[in-house]
């Protein structure tokens, strides 16, 4: 399994948080905007929008264990390493600019590295196995189109059913 480096590749021409607050694209499945800075900066930071993260790799992974372990098992610590660096060296220095620019915390920039490095496997995944469970492509066409990915709308009791909020 190898990661899809198109996708690093794009992350330097990212408009980085520069539509926020702005109308949402078309094109986006599955989203709500946030009312306002201060909300979304509460939702960014909350459990539930770093439950409801978790809960879709945790979809993800579940479903690679499920039906393509030979291409999972002895490739994702390594593929997510891989990634990793690959999302920093291209991405977290605009990220951080970026939020400096707006005052927000550098620190921010942390779950956005994480978003962007599960979006890098999921999309590298979804690939080969179209099957595979769509979440962070979707936060990666959000940060693409120069917004913030902040929150979760549904109950976590009844996930996946809710929308990404959008700042």
């Amino acid at each position: 399994m190898q990661l899809d480096l198109s996708i690093i590749a794009e992350l330097e021409h990212f408009p980085w948080l520069q539509s926020c607050g702005k109308d949402l694209p078309g094109e986006l499945d599955r989203v709500q905007k946030a009312t306002d800075e201060a909300q979304a900066r509460i939702l960014f930071e909350s459990d539930d929008w770093a439950d409801s993260r978790t809960e879709a790799q945790g979809d993800l992974t579940g479903y690679l264990s499920k039906h393509h372990y030979n291409e999972y098992g002895g490739y994702w610590n390594n593929l997510v390493k891989e990634a990793t660096k690959l999302v920093e060296s291209a991405a977290l220095g605009a990220i951080q600019s970026a939020l400096l620019h707006r005052g927000w915390p550098e620190d921010m920039s942390k779950p956005i590295i994480v978003d962007l490095t599960r979006a890098v496997l999921e999309c590298s995944y979804r690939a080969k196995f179209r099957k595979a469970p769509v979440f962070f492509g979707t936060v990666l066409a959000i940060y693409k189109s120069g917004h913030l990915p902040c929150g979760w709308s549904g109950e976590m009791s009844q996930w996946p059913t809710g929308a990404i909020i959008v700042y």
